[in-house]
């Protein structure tokens, strides 16, 4: 994986991405060609979760691992997992720029790359949930004063839920919406009821 090459090129043992699930319940490892793991991570109860909720630096105590948060803007992309014989503030300050570059990489890929549109489901999703996903804006918007942050659950058999959310100068703009029933109808009423200003 280029990430994990780059690391090494810093002087990292690894460098490994982790994403978060649809649901965001689980960070899930990217496939690496050299490994053949995948494991899954629980964002509640991991230090690599604990990274991620509070977009912070998590070290071991032993100091030869740290997860790193993937950020865009305000939105959580996943985190990235170092390892080294001794991390020093060095060290860590190159494998941040990294994980900067690292988190641009992830979100200009994110809704392009079957993989990792494949690594965020664990389970089939439904037509309308799929083209319903297809149509709603990030899930995270934000500025220094306010953020908005949406999920649709449940998230792999939607119909005509949907939300929408917008910021302009000092106003956030919210809207959610209900359609009746769960088939492609709904979907695309759904769809066509979203307002352009949202």
């Amino acid at each position: 994986m280029l990430i994990d090459e780059a690391g090494r090129r810093l002087g990292l043992s690894s460098a490994r991405l982790y994403v978060p699930d649809l649901q965001q319940v689980h960070l899930i490892a990217l496939p690496c060609p050299a490994r053949q793991d995948s494991p899954t991570l629980d964002i509640d109860d991991s230090m690599a979760g604990l990274a991620y909720r509070t977009q912070l630096i998590q070290r071991t105590r032993d100091g030869s691992t740290a997860w790193l948060p993937l950020i865009d803007g305000i939105e959580r992309l996943g985190v990235m997992m170092i390892t080294a014989s001794e991390l020093d503030p060095h060290l860590l300050e190159s494998c941040t720029a990294l994980a900067g570059l690292t988190a641009l990489l992830v979100a200009s890929k994110a809704t392009y790359s079957d993989l990792m549109v494949a690594r965020e489901r664990s389970t089939s999703m439904t037509i309308q949930a799929e083209l319903l996903w297809l149509y709603l804006p990030p899930r995270a918007i934000g500025t220094d004063q306010v953020t908005s942050s949406a999920a649709l659950e449940p998230a792999y058999d939607i119909g005509g839920d949907a939300f929408d959310h917008n910021l302009t100068e000092n106003v956030l703009h919210l809207a959610l919406l209900d359609a009746m029933g769960h088939d492609l109808a709904s979907n695309r009423a759904g769809a066509a009821t979203t307002p352009p200003s949202c």
